[in-house]
Order: structure tokens, then C-alpha cells, then sequence
């Protein structure tokens, strides 16, 4: 994957990935600012788009990451 987006960002609630290209199944992994694993998903090979879930999280700045490597910061409120 070359690309990803996550949009609103920042959130009020729910938020999509949007990826640039489809090439197999993903790892999501949602992660806290201090490193812990929140939650993780497989984004399924044949979507370009993802929606995350994020009722019960408390405010705050999480990571986002796909497939290990690609991160991004998402801000809930």
C-alpha cells in the first residue's frame, strides 16, 4: 500500500480509511499514544474504503497503522 487516508479527521465518532489501491487483505491496528494496542481489523482485499468504529474510545490522539508500517495520527473527540 502507497497511500492511505482517514477521514473525518479529527472525529467526532467514525471515521473511513481510504486507500489508494487494492492489493490483498490489510492489518489495521488502532493504537494509544503511549504504544498500546487498542484494537485491531483486516481491511478486506477487495475495498478500497474502511470504516472504523470508534463508539467507547475515550478523547484523545491515536495512531493509526496499516500493515505495520503506514501510520497516521487521528484525533477523536
Amino acid at each position: 500500500m502507497n497511500y492511505f487516508q482517514s477521514t473525518p479527521n479529527p472525529t467526532q465518532g467514525d471515521f473511513t480509511l481510504v486507500s489508494d489501491e487494492m492489493e490483498g487483505a490489510k492489518q489495521v491496528e488502532l493504537f494509544s499514544v503511549q504504544g498500546s494496542l487498542i484494537q485491531s481489523w483486516t481491511w478486506p482485499k477487495e475495498e478500497l474504503k474502511f470504516e472504523i468504529h470508534t463508539r467507547g474510545l475515550t478523547s484523545g490522539v491515536y495512531i493509526i497503522k496499516v500493515n505495520g508500517s503506514h501510520a497516521q495520527q487521528i484525533i477523536i473527540h
